[in-house]
């Protein structure tokens, strides 16, 4: 068994157990699937996706950034010492 399965041991295997989501409508209520085996496959899915959005959301706009940053910096610090350009 995997860490991310959740099962019902009280129910047949092929059996699924819903459960009202809370918030939900009264007149529309979502149920949620309890009883579900998760693949190793889906697991593995799960975390090149979790994987992805953190690059692409939070990692590389950061260092994307960064990088402007500290090359602006240097140019006024070498700006400092040496000038501006064709002075």
């Amino acid at each position: 068994m995997y860490p991310g399965n959740v099962t019902a041991r009280a129910c047949p295997p092929d059996a699924l157990m819903r459960a009202p989501v809370r918030g939900a409508s009264p007149n529309f209520p979502r149920l949620i699937e309890v009883h579900m085996e998760m693949s190793p496959e889906t697991s593995t899915k799960r975390q090149e996706r979790r994987a992805f959005l953190l690059l692409t959301v939070a990692l590389f706009p950061v260092l994307s950034i960064a990088i402007v940053v500290s090359y602006g910096f240097a140019v006024w610090i070498w700006q400092m010492f040496n000038g501006p350009p064709g002075s």
